[in-house]
């Protein structure tokens, strides 16, 4: 359900300046907390942070849903790992 409030919220403004203010927020600290516990100051940080809105977006754990929570999650926690030059 929540993938579609935020598919939709593109579509009706109203919407949008709710989510935002809620939901957005919220998900933008998200973001920015894996981002500084991953690479607080690396030179990798722009592909982190891509990795991070990947990792983190709904459409990424609706297809991991097969795998399990824990799977999925040791799986979206590895990308950004790597993306941060922690591994790999």
């Amino acid at each position: 359900m929540t993938a579609n409030v935020l598919r939709d919220m593109e579509l009706i403004p109203a919407l949008h300046s709710l989510i935002e203010n809620g939901l957005g927020k919220y998900l933008a600290s998200v973001h920015a907390l894996l981002l500084e516990t991953a690479a607080p100051e690396t030179t990798q940080r722009q592909r982190t942070w891509a990795v991070v809105q990947v990792a983190a977006g709904f459409p990424t754990w609706k297809a991991l849903s097969g795998l399990g929570d824990e799977t999925a999650a040791d799986l979206a926690a590895g990308w950004i790992e790597f993306a941060a030059g922690c591994s790999g």
